[in-house]
């Protein structure tokens, strides 16, 4: 999926014209996007693309290769274009060569012709302007910017370039190149700093190429242009029409200069353009979005108390996403009018959340590479991408008044609304966890005292530390009472933000004045709650380890007598029914009984890619109940635990290994023809439902199970063990060993 070439730099010639130059030598189309300075680069930056932007480091030139590959840096561009095009040496040493001549090319322009440049521009304004009464100041100019001393510098720089010319006459033979036999893009590189900068006022070209002359009499450019005909006749091939010139550098830099006639650009591949509509959608959406901050930003970062540089960035990611949001909408519409491949792959790739535009585009390529779908399918795809993408840029366009103010109103005001709030609420809800952990912690450290005494022969201090983990896992307690309802407060204020945020964004969106007072006052309530809840738990925490870590009850309070609490028998607690039940409540929809395979085929690859989702969330649960337990030392008892949650999450991962395989064996459905699908999904369905792949895995979940059960309390809550943990995992090693559970998740019925 080739495209083509694309140059971005200013209007003015400078550090991108060599590039240009090198373009035109090789007779090479390309898309020569001029940027007006200085403002012109800002649609391109990082701050309005995010991880888009092709530009490296915010600064031109920069390149897009054919591939899509983006190269910023002059020289690396030089580099990239000479090897594509046949203007680079072939061996590494001298193409190493090449690359230091280029690098010196720029610094002959940085130190001569940048410095020279401010000087001439003064002393022209100085003639041309009030009737040129001031040009005698000229000489003072020069004097203070010490022109003189720049323009001496330049001959010492050509000397060095001369004897450079001698060293690739005598090493390899050439008396017209400075690397190797031909020219290279070290010879344009060159030739372009050199003439820029000997076109300024102040040096006369004839006489200064005359001093400096190679052994062989050569001039010191004229290496460049040897064959002087046959670039006159690649020149003509793109439109140029040069006149007859001498090989001075004046002339023939008049006569080369990349004012001409572009190249006709090649048509470009409809994927490559998908792509470049995609980043246009980016930077449009970014840009309305900055658009609405500023027209709000004064009360709207009152309200949430963020700095104008956080919220510029918050905004431009928000309203990429919203624009990827839309356009996901409009691709799904676009599926229902193309092939069965080229549909799945788009629906696919809608389905998912993308930050901005062009991650769908990647997306829904990679998916039809997956499914190995033939240049029709990926056509037909990438004209339904299109078309998509120009319904939506019509809504985010900011080059019209009404198409700004539309998508301000529409579009971009509730995007930045909403990324905001929800930027303010991510950061209190990350304090809000980080409290919520350091209360588990506490937790744990209490039952680790409790474990430590008991082994150690101290039923009263471990009595005392079993009383004040009871307390602190309940609210029975004191303790338990206290942070629990500190922690729904503060929950319940991120709740009030949220709503506030969402109730101004859904009145910008209907042109309404939205309520930002209203939204502050949510604000400042939700952070004075999470302040609140902050000195609780701190204050909770560093008691119950202290006490804990004291074998005593607090001062006023009684000891308990040294019994042991009774145990529940968790996983005994839990049917089978119960846990299949509540795996198959998480899948959605049912399979159809009565549909085409295509459609069974696409309702179980749903099935189990939620199926996959529900078991990577028992994983993670898992790791993080072991990852608790091992902060409490080496109990025996907690370390049996640990090792069962090892197991049960490497388990775990194997089922979804197995889910992903089954699911891409399913595109092969997809992907046969009718005559070979129903014997593809038979085969899939009798392999889906053999035993022997998935007794394994069955009987490491039964094995771990009833350990994980005997988990402390303290670590894990009896319900929030069950929910997140226990119900799954059982559910899974039903899964897992019966095919008629397996069969009623995803199994295919062929006519």
């Amino acid at each position: 999926m080739a495209g083509g070439w694309r140059l971005l730099y200013f209007s003015a010639p400078t550090r991108g014209e060599q590039v240009r130059l090198l373009f035109h030598a090789a007779s090479t189309p390309f898309d020569d996007v001029r940027l007006d300075f200085p403002k012109g680069i800002t649609p391109f930056k990082h701050a309005v693309l995010g991880q888009g932007s092709p530009l490296m480091f915010d600064q031109l030139p920069a390149m897009t290769s054919p591939d899509g590959t983006h190269v910023a840096q002059v020289a690396a561009c030089m580099q990239v274009v000479g090897r594509s095009v046949g203007f680079a040496p072939e061996s590494p040493a001298q193409d190493a060569r090449a690359m230091a001549l280029t690098l010196y090319s720029e610094e002959i322009r940085d130190s001569v012709f940048y410095k020279l440049l401010i000087p001439a521009v003064i002393c022209g304004l100085l003639r041309k302007k009030f009737l040129g009464i001031f040009c005698f100041l000229s000489p003072l100019v020069n004097l203070y910017f010490r022109t003189s001393k720049v323009r001496a510098s330049l001959n010492r720089r050509l000397r060095l370039l001369e004897a450079n010319l001698d060293h690739n006459l005598r090493t390899v033979g050439s008396e017209g190149f400075f690397c190797g036999a031909k020219m290279s893009y070290a010879d344009v590189a060159l030739f372009d700093s050199v003439r820029e900068s000997l076109d300024l006022p102040g040096f006369d070209p004839d006489k200064e190429l005359a001093e400096h002359t190679c052994p062989n009499e050569a001039l010191l450019l004229r290496p460049l242009w040897r064959d002087f005909d046959s670039f006159m006749a690649r020149g003509r091939a793109v439109g140029v029409r040069l006149q007859k010139a001498k090989l001075t550098l004046r002339k023939l830099c008049r006569g080369i200069s990349l004012h001409m006639v572009e190249a006709p650009s090649l048509p470009e591949d409809p994927w490559f353009q998908a792509r470049r509509a995609a980043e246009a959608l980016g930077a449009a959406a970014r840009l309305a979005g900055l658009g609405v901050l500023e027209r709000l930003s004064q009360p709207l970062l009152e309200a949430l108390g963020m700095s104008g540089a956080d919220a510029a960035r918050v905004a431009a990611v928000g309203t990429a996403r919203a624009s990827a949001l839309s356009l996901a909408e409009a691709v799904c519409d676009a599926a229902r009018s193309v092939p069965a491949p080229a549909a799945c792959a788009l629906t696919r790739a809608a389905a998912a959340k993308h930050d901005e535009p062009l991650a769908l585009i990647l997306e829904a390529s990679a998916s039809l590479a997956a499914l190995r779908a033939d240049e029709s399918a990926s056509a037909a795809a990438a004209k339904a991408l299109l078309s998509a993408l120009s319904r939506v840029q019509g809504l985010w366009d900011a080059s019209s008044p009404s198409a700004a103010q539309g998508a301000a109103e529409r579009y971009a005001g509730p995007a930045v609304l909403r990324a905001l709030v929800e930027a303010e609420c991510s950061r209190l809800r990350a304090v809000h966890e980080d409290l919520q952990l350091r209360w588990q912690l506490a937790k744990a450290e209490a039952e680790r005292w409790r474990a430590e005494y008991r082994e150690q022969g101290f039923p009263e201090k471990a009595a005392c530390c079993l009383e004040l983990a009871r307390q602190a896992a309940s609210e029975d307690g004191l303790r338990g009472f206290v942070v629990g309802r500190a922690l729904r407060s503060a929950a319940s204020g991120l709740e009030a933000l949220k709503s506030s945020g969402e109730s101004a964004a859904s009145a910008l969106g209907g042109g309404l004045t939205p309520s930002l007072g209203l939204l502050g006052r949510a604000r400042v309530d939700a952070d004075r709650r999470i302040d609140a809840v902050q000195e609780v738990v701190q204050r909770e925490s560093r008691d119950l380890e202290l006490w804990a870590a004291r074998g005593r009850m607090p001062d006023g309070e009684a000891a308990p007598p040294p019994v042991e609490s009774e145990e529940r028998d968790l996983w005994a607690e839990i049917s089978i029914d119960r846990a299949v039940e509540a795996l198959e409540a998480t899948l959605g929809a049912a399979l159809p009984q009565v549909a085409t395979l295509d459609d069974q085929a696409a309702a179980a690859i749903r099935r189990l890619g939620a199926l996959s989702t529900q078991t990577g969330a028992a994983q993670a649960a898992a790791e993080e109940l072991g990852l608790r337990l091992s902060m409490w030392g080496p109990t025996a008892n907690v370390q049996e635990v640990v090792a069962a949650c090892a197991a049960t999450a490497e388990a775990l991962k194997a089922v979804v290994r197995k889910l992903c395989s089954a699911e891409e064996d399913l595109l092969e459905v997809l992907d046969s023809a009718s005559a070979e699908a129903d014997v593809v999904a038979k085969s899939w369905t009798a392999d889906w439902l053999a035993a022997g792949n998935w007794t394994p895995v069955a009987q490491a979940l039964l094995d771990a199970g009833p350990v994980i059960a005997k988990a402390p309390q303290a670590a894990c809550p009896t319900e929030e063990l069950l929910r997140t943990l226990l119900l799954p995992v059982r559910g899974l090693a039903a899964f897992a060993a019966d095919p008629t559970v397996r069969a009623r998740v995803a199994a295919l019925q062929p006519s």
